[in-house]
């Protein structure tokens, strides 16, 4: 038995590091990190469905940019950015930020082309101008293949860690952003407790494939 992917808990962790630099932990910065949702199902080949039509995803996105403009923040991060790079520019248009993007998981593809055609997720960092925003590379936490931002080849969930390093006080503050995938732990104690209750009737024979598979 393999346990399904039951649900996705999407958190952006951001992580601003004070590199020994007393004068920089007077600053005042207003951080905000946003999940922008793909609003893909991931299921296909060639096309991944989408919950939405176009028209209510840009109405949804120029929502999405309307509440950041109020909120104003010197740095933002954001994950299931799709598809880059043109969601990072927009955002960045919208409120006057600079940017540095990672791609996380893409499919098959070079550059603008490849499968699925509607597919290509990342996280992104901005920061306002004048903050010297570079970017400081990115890790792979988990999932296979090739994924960078102009060439993927993979077909599994890939997760990434980003940073992106800008200038405060005339030191360097280095800025990650995460976006973490969580299920339920894949152990035999788990598989143990999902029988137990099926077979109580605290769970439906529904509730209990959704959850495992054979």
């Amino acid at each position: 038995m393999r346990m399904r992917r039951v649900g996705a808990i999407l958190i952006s962790v951001l992580l601003v590091l004070f590199f020994m630099v007393p004068s920089v932990s007077a600053e005042e910065l207003k951080v905000v990190t946003l999940n922008i949702w793909s609003g893909l199902d991931y299921e296909g080949v060639w096309k991944f469905g989408e919950y939405e039509s176009d028209d209510v995803r840009e109405a949804r996105y120029e929502k999405q940019l309307e509440i950041l403009r109020n909120l104003d923040p010197d740095i933002l991060t954001t994950n299931e950015n799709t598809k880059l790079p043109r969601n990072a520019k927009f955002i960045a248009k919208g409120l006057g930020m600079e940017y540095v993007y990672h791609v996380a998981m893409g499919g098959i593809r070079i550059g603008n082309f490849g499968i699925p055609v509607n597919y290509r997720e990342g996280d992104v960092i901005f920061a306002r101008p004048g903050m010297n925003l570079r970017d400081g590379g990115k890790m792979k936490l988990s999932g296979g293949g090739i994924i960078g931002n102009c060439v993927t080849i993979h077909t599994t969930e890939s997760r990434q860690v980003i940073c992106g390093i800008v200038e405060i006080g005339g030191k360097d503050v280095y800025v990650f952003n995460a976006h973490i995938h969580a299920s339920v732990a894949n152990q035999p104690w788990v598989y143990e407790k999902l029988e137990e209750m099926y077979e109580s009737g605290e769970m439906t024979e529904e509730e209990y494939l959704f959850e495992v598979e054979v």
